[in-house]
């Protein structure tokens, strides 16, 4: 997505979304397709609901002390050590800084143009693009 649509940008000096209202939404007649949500569009997105976490009841024994966890490295991680590399240079590399904190389910995440992550569309403008 970041790839392709800095390519298509740079070619045609106009951006994703006008590329994208000049070739799929008006040709199409879709109805709602976005690489940033209008703020008029918002109220139209289905957003996820993440269920808060049980508390757990109050124990009246007394907890031993945890020991730390180590987490296991990923083969993807064990792959850049091998090579020399910090894993955590690559994920710092890779992820921009805020991006952890980043909810793609807010306003400020469905209105960003993220080609690569955050597209919105209705349905019925799915099924017609998946149709062409």
């Amino acid at each position: 997505g970041w790839l392709v649509g800095g390519v298509l940008e740079k070619a045609t000096g106009q951006s994703l979304d006008q590329l994208m209202q000049k070739y799929l939404v008006e040709p199409l007649q879709l109805d709602g397709a976005y690489f940033g949500t209008p703020a008029n569009e918002l109220d139209r997105v289905a957003r996820l609901i993440i269920q808060p976490k049980p508390e757990k009841p109050a124990s009246t024994q007394v907890e031993k002390p945890k020991k730390p966890q180590t987490r296991k490295s990923s083969l993807s991680e064990k792959m850049i050590t091998w090579t020399g590399q910090d894993p955590q240079d690559f994920q710092d590399a890779m992820i921009p800084k805020g991006m952890k904190h980043l909810s793609f389910f807010s306003d400020e995440g469905l209105q960003a143009v993220i080609p690569a992550a955050n597209g919105t569309f209705t349905a019925n403008s799915l099924a017609k693009i998946y149709a062409m």
